[in-house]
């Protein structure tokens, strides 16, 4: 046999080989994202760099939705920012969702607007209802954010907390009968699998920042049956009217 023939065959062989892996390992190392954690934690950074945000008075909730910038979706304006760019827990929340949101559509198609399922105009002022109060036993429970996303399809639940991961939103309620909501940074273990606090990004304590609650029994303690996280799914590209 041709000496020629067979070192071309052999590199052929040898370069089929090496495009077959790549393809393999490109399916492995690039997993299709279904998650809306990157962008949740880019705005998350964003924050820390920028200008604080002090944290809304209880008094003056009444008067403000508690974000810190106007909120927009589909090209309209639904709501004003707080009247001195404050926010509150649940606000601040709901404003890193829509930040978030509004960064994947950038980032997928060089345009702000994005469609959260399949809700209309019509249909965030609802939304919004539902995240900040929930309803009935749902609002007293403190698991308005996890409910109102979880049942619109938007996110899904993490019922196994030790698969919680940077970027998702945790709602959890203490001892005292106080609750808050945030975006969840990580763990704190005081023995492998044993839970001993929550590292989380939010407004707090005056302004948002990132803090550490400890799980326990304490009265000022985070009760650590009424912890709930959600993973918040990718939003769409709005169909072209």
């Amino acid at each position: 046999m041709d000496r020629r023939f067979v070192l071309a065959s052999s590199a052929a062989l040898a370069a089929l080989s090496l495009i077959g892996m790549a393809f393999v390992g490109s399916g492995r190392e690039m997993p299709a994202e279904t998650a809306l954690n990157r962008y949740v934690l880019q705005v998350v950074d964003a924050v820390r760099r920028g200008p604080p945000i002090l944290q809304l008075p209880g008094p003056e909730v009444a008067n403000s939705i508690g974000t810190a910038h106007e909120i927009r979706y589909l090209g309209q304006r639904f709501w004003d920012a707080d009247p001195s760019g404050r926010a509150h827990c649940i606000g601040f929340v709901f404003q890193t969702y829509m930040d978030a949101c509004e960064r994947w559509a950038r980032a997928v198609s060089g345009e702000s607007s994005f469609q959260l399922g399949e809700i209309d105009a019509y249909g965030l002022r609802p939304l919004r209802r539902d995240f900040y109060v929930g309803t009935g036993a749902t609002g007293a429970g403190g698991r308005s954010v996890i409910d109102a996303l979880s049942s619109r399809g938007l996110g899904e639940e993490i019922m196994d907390l030790e698969e919680a991961r940077a970027g998702d939103f945790v709602q959890f309620s203490r001892n005292n009968g106080t609750s808050h909501a945030a975006v969840f940074l990580g763990w704190e273990h005081s023995s492998p699998g044993e839970r001993r606090g929550l590292r989380i990004f939010g407004v707090q304590r005056g302004r948002a920042q990132e803090t550490t609650e400890l799980i326990g029994l304490a009265r000022d303690m985070v009760n650590s049956r009424r912890i709930f996280v959600l993973r918040v799914h990718l939003p769409r590209v709005p169909p072209i009217r």
